[in-house]
């Protein structure tokens, strides 16, 4: 049975209809705009990729289309990932299961096909979250083509105003999608006073302190990585990457 932490109420759904980026119509103009890593979000979205030969970073599917099963030529089309999992997410729904596949994907190595049971329409709004600067979100909209989304402060923000309105545990998703290191960041904030310089910021409270290195990996593309927690009387060490 699937965790579902949130689900959309009825008076979102228009809203949902504007969408997030430019809408395309030819594949091949799509792959030369994304940016990397790269999302997609929808059966046909992921086929006009991978036939353009642009394999998403991490693409999610439900073998369906406005409601309807896809071709076979589609499903058939979609392969040669490197990883590729199973999640249940019921319709109208986002599932702890179905965002944690998501992160993993963008964070691994390789390529993750996540196999959706019941829809995956409502997961571009966590895959804006989840894709760091520099990398793109492609989801369908019905009728019309497909849309680029750049992760930037206004869609994150659009993201963010319309998963928290959704009925359910919000925090869980978006925390989930921005990574663990993402929410350690906005703990560690709320601790006070900030110190930054170019590839360090270091938080202070009197007994709390938490070293973080910034180092960038690509163009526009920041890895964070926690060095060290040290409370008085502990020393914890985590090392976990994110991206912003």
């Amino acid at each position: 049975m699937a965790d579902i932490v949130l689900e959309l109420p009825v008076e979102l759904r228009s809203e949902l209809k504007t969408p997030l980026g430019p809408v395309y119509t030819d594949a091949e103009s799509l792959r030369s705009d994304a940016g990397s890593p790269l999302a997609a979000v929808g059966d046909i979205v992921t086929y006009h990729l991978l036939s353009a030969g642009r394999t998403p970073d991490a693409a999610l599917v439900d073998e369906r289309t406005k409601r309807s099963a896809v071709e076979s030529e589609v499903r058939e089309a979609i392969e040669g990932f490197d990883r590729r999992v199973s999640v249940a997410n019921p319709a109208g729904t986002l599932s702890r299961a179905l965002v944690e596949a998501l992160r993993a994907g963008i964070d691994s190595d390789g390529t993750t096909l996540v196999d959706v049971d019941g829809e995956e329409d409502l997961a571009a709004l966590p895959a804006v979250l989840a894709v760091p600067a520099g990398g793109s979100v492609v989801y369908g909209q019905p009728d019309e083509g497909m849309v680029l989304v750049t992760p930037d402060e206004g869609t994150r923000e659009r993201a963010r105003s319309l998963l928290s309105r959704m009925d359910g545990e919000s925090d869980a998703v978006i925390t989930v999608a921005r990574g663990r290191c993402g929410s350690a960041l906005s703990r560690s904030t709320a601790l006070g006073g900030v110190a930054s310089a170019r590839y360090r910021a270091v938080f202070h409270r009197p007994d709390i302190r938490i070293a973080v290195r910034r180092r960038h990996t690509g163009p526009g593309l920041t890895s964070v990585a926690f060095l060290s927690l040290h409370r008085t009387g502990s020393d914890i060490s985590v090392d976990t990457p994110c991206h912003y």
